[in-house]
């Protein structure tokens, strides 16, 4: 069984809750964007709630969004007294690269990215009021580095050189899989599995069966004429 949370019927977060653990998937930009999208950190706490002591692994692919939404989903994911897993599916930029801190394990996918930046905002007014949100900006960016620093153990002048930009100007840093374990973002890689360790022709036959009836037929079938193929002219 499981249950998701959703907001004006969008599909934003997928919660499920298993015997004994909890698995969430943040798959859009961090943060409520007032149109039914993006993910909050309403939807997380209430996805925590089902069970606050079960083990949790939260898959991310975001490009970031909202920094404050980030930082309390961290907290949220953090505080959480089950043991915590953040799994990098491809992109963890920005606000989701927070979020991806929260973990106690830290696994980045063979082929994905994590990146950091100074934080962005702008203002209108007059010359104290653009003032003011430098001192804003100033201040969260002071944040964010203690938060990249105590997470990784790295010097607190090396983080502010990945958050500067040493690869990609104001963009920041981005690390692939390996580069951010050395990094001390990351935990460990994920490899993807050899060929040989994939479901064999027998097992791709049954799945068709028993799914003859569901939504999926059609590319089952493709798969099965596929492999059909290869085994005539292979």
């Amino acid at each position: 069984p499981g249950h998701s949370v959703e907001s004006d019927d969008t599909f934003n977060v997928y919660c499920r809750k298993g015997a004994d653990a909890i698995e969430i998937a943040i798959l859009e930009d961090i943060g409520n964007d007032g149109w039914g999208g993006g993910v909050s950190s309403v939807d997380i706490k209430n996805a925590l709630a089902s069970d606050p002591t079960a083990p949790v692994t939260v898959s991310i692919n975001s490009p970031g969004g909202l920094a404050y939404e980030g930082i309390a989903i961290y907290n949220q994911l953090a505080s959480h007294r089950g043991e915590v897993t953040t799994v990098n599916e491809g992109l963890a930029y920005s606000a989701a690269s927070v979020i991806f801190m929260a973990g106690d394990n830290r696994v980045m996918h063979e082929a994905s990215q994590f990146g950091i930046h100074r934080a962005r905002g702008g203002g209108y007014g007059k010359s104290t009021d653009l003032l003011g949100v430098a001192t804003f900006l100033d201040e969260l960016d002071d944040l964010l580095i203690d938060l990249y620093q105590r997470r990784t153990g790295a010097d607190r002048q090396q983080v502010v050189q990945w958050i500067d930009g040493t690869t990609n100007g104001e963009m920041g840093t981005m690390f692939a899989g390996q580069d951010a374990v050395d990094a001390g973002f990351a935990t460990d890689v994920m490899a993807a599995r050899p060929a040989e360790a994939r479901a064999p022709v027998e097992a791709v036959a049954q799945l068709e069966d028993r799914c003859r009836k569901s939504v999926l037929p059609l590319a089952l079938r493709a798969r099965r004429e596929m492999i059909d193929t290869h085994r005539i002219h292979g």
